[in-house]
């Protein structure tokens, strides 16, 4: 199985979904593992995470909006994503949430690409999971 994480959300500059994308090469669910963030910051962090834990060998990396910075042949078993969403916006800000996420994607625009072309890259009829 090989999985992309277009969308990382950081946590003390390494992304919570590469912390998850890691334990699944670790417990051997997924042998490759292609990771992305359109933040240079995050990808300097994933890649120094990836040389400190030996696994630079299983895993490409890229730096990308969205997916646009995929290679188009590229094809997914998994894709785990983290675009825009009314759950990640911070609590303690007094404006609306639906303001912020406009504010945070205009349009719908990043959900939008997202959600259009994310069928592209796999390799299965897609199906969509969301949490809060």
């Amino acid at each position: 199985m090989q999985l992309v994480s277009p969308f990382p959300m950081h946590l003390n500059g390494v992304p919570v979904q590469v912390s998850l994308a890691l334990l699944f090469l670790k417990e051997g669910i997924c042998k490759r593992l292609t990771l992305a963030d359109i933040n240079p910051g995050a990808i300097a962090c994933i890649k120094k995470t990836l040389h400190e834990n030996g696994l630079r060998d299983k895993v490409e990396v890229y730096e990308s909006d969205n997916l646009k910075g995929l290679p188009k042949s590229s094809k997914f078993d998994l894709v785990v994503g983290n675009p825009p969403n009314i759950y990640a916006v911070h609590p303690s800000l007094e404006e609306s949430p639906t303001n912020l996420l406009k504010t945070c994607d205009p349009g719908w625009k990043i959900n939008r690409d997202f959600f259009t072309n994310v069928p592209k890259y796999l390799k299965i009829t897609p199906c969509y999971v969301s949490t809060k």
